[in-house]
Protein backbone atom coordinates (compact mmCIF):
# COMPACT_ATOMS: atom_id res chain seq x y z
CA UNK A 1 0.00 0.00 0.00
CA UNK A 2 1.22 3.40 -0.62
CA UNK A 3 0.72 6.29 1.66
CA UNK A 4 -1.11 9.25 0.39
CA UNK A 5 -0.83 12.38 2.46
CA UNK A 6 -3.04 14.95 1.80
CA UNK A 7 -2.98 18.73 2.76
CA UNK A 8 -6.51 18.89 3.77
CA UNK A 9 -9.72 17.24 4.15
CA UNK A 10 -10.80 18.62 1.63
CA UNK A 11 -8.29 16.88 -0.67
CA UNK A 12 -8.83 13.56 1.11
CA UNK A 13 -12.68 14.03 0.23
CA UNK A 14 -11.83 14.97 -3.68
CA UNK A 15 -9.41 11.86 -4.15
CA UNK A 16 -12.40 9.72 -2.26
CA UNK A 17 -15.08 11.75 -5.12
CA UNK A 18 -12.31 10.79 -7.87
CA UNK A 19 -12.00 7.17 -6.98
CA UNK A 20 -16.00 6.59 -7.11
CA UNK A 21 -16.19 8.21 -10.34
CA UNK A 22 -13.44 6.52 -11.74
CA UNK A 23 -14.74 3.17 -10.81
CA UNK A 24 -18.44 3.62 -11.16
CA UNK A 25 -19.26 3.39 -7.35
CA UNK A 26 -22.90 3.96 -6.85
CA UNK A 27 -23.52 2.59 -3.81
CA UNK A 28 -22.62 2.93 -0.55
CA UNK A 29 -19.95 -0.06 0.61
CA UNK A 30 -19.97 -0.98 -2.68
CA UNK A 31 -16.67 -0.84 -3.65
CA UNK A 32 -14.72 -4.31 -3.34
CA UNK A 33 -11.60 -2.03 -3.19
CA UNK A 34 -12.24 1.06 -1.68
CA UNK A 35 -9.54 3.66 -0.45
CA UNK A 36 -8.67 3.58 3.66
CA UNK A 37 -8.42 6.76 4.64
CA UNK A 38 -7.60 8.37 8.54
CA UNK A 39 -8.09 11.50 9.89
CA UNK A 40 -6.00 12.32 13.26
CA UNK A 41 -7.17 15.33 15.11
CA UNK A 42 -5.06 17.55 17.39
CA UNK A 43 -5.14 17.32 20.82
CA UNK A 44 -7.50 19.65 22.15
CA UNK A 45 -7.06 21.76 25.31
CA UNK A 46 -11.07 21.83 26.60
CA UNK A 47 -10.50 17.84 26.25
CA UNK A 48 -10.79 16.65 29.64
CA UNK A 49 -7.66 14.53 29.01
CA UNK A 50 -4.75 13.97 27.08
CA UNK A 51 -5.29 11.14 24.05
CA UNK A 52 -2.20 9.65 22.46
CA UNK A 53 -1.66 9.26 18.44
CA UNK A 54 -3.74 6.33 17.60
CA UNK A 55 -6.99 7.84 20.24
CA UNK A 56 -7.54 10.57 18.28
CA UNK A 57 -6.76 8.64 14.90
CA UNK A 58 -10.00 7.54 12.32
CA UNK A 59 -9.84 5.28 9.33
CA UNK A 60 -13.08 5.01 7.30
CA UNK A 61 -13.28 4.62 3.63
CA UNK A 62 -14.46 6.26 0.26
CA UNK A 63 -17.51 3.79 0.19
CA UNK A 64 -18.96 5.98 2.48
CA UNK A 65 -22.05 8.00 1.38
CA UNK A 66 -20.20 11.52 1.25
CA UNK A 67 -18.28 10.34 -1.24
CA UNK A 68 -20.83 8.80 -3.61
CA UNK A 69 -23.05 11.05 -6.32
CA UNK A 70 -26.30 10.62 -5.56
CA UNK A 71 -26.63 9.35 -2.46
CA UNK A 72 -29.01 10.90 0.06
CA UNK A 73 -26.97 11.53 2.59
CA UNK A 74 -23.89 12.95 3.59
CA UNK A 75 -21.94 10.40 6.13
CA UNK A 76 -19.05 9.30 7.41
CA UNK A 77 -18.67 6.13 9.53
CA UNK A 78 -15.19 5.86 11.13
CA UNK A 79 -13.56 3.55 13.25
CA UNK A 80 -10.95 4.64 16.15
CA UNK A 81 -7.57 3.08 15.92
CA UNK A 82 -6.99 3.24 19.38
CA UNK A 83 -10.03 1.42 20.85
CA UNK A 84 -13.56 -0.27 19.15
CA UNK A 85 -15.57 2.57 18.75
CA UNK A 86 -17.50 3.56 15.81
CA UNK A 87 -18.70 7.83 14.86
CA UNK A 88 -20.20 9.83 12.43
CA UNK A 89 -16.89 11.26 11.53
CA UNK A 90 -18.74 13.71 9.52
CA UNK A 91 -20.56 15.53 12.80
CA UNK A 92 -17.08 16.28 13.97
CA UNK A 93 -15.24 17.63 10.64
CA UNK A 94 -16.14 21.34 12.19
CA UNK A 95 -15.84 20.97 15.44
CA UNK A 96 -12.16 18.82 16.22
CA UNK A 97 -9.18 20.22 14.06
CA UNK A 98 -7.88 18.21 12.32
CA UNK A 99 -3.39 17.36 12.21
CA UNK A 100 -2.96 15.14 9.43
CA UNK A 101 -5.02 12.90 7.01
CA UNK A 102 -4.35 10.82 4.19
CA UNK A 103 -5.43 7.31 2.01
CA UNK A 104 -3.54 4.56 1.29
CA UNK A 105 -3.97 3.37 -2.23
CA UNK A 106 -2.68 -0.13 -3.80
CA UNK A 107 0.43 0.12 -5.76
Amino acid sequence: MKKIICKDFHELAEACWKHNKENNITQQYGDKHPLKCYVRFKQMKDWRREFNALERTYEFTSSNKRFIAGMCGNSIFASCLGYDETIRLDWYLGEWDIEECWYEEEE
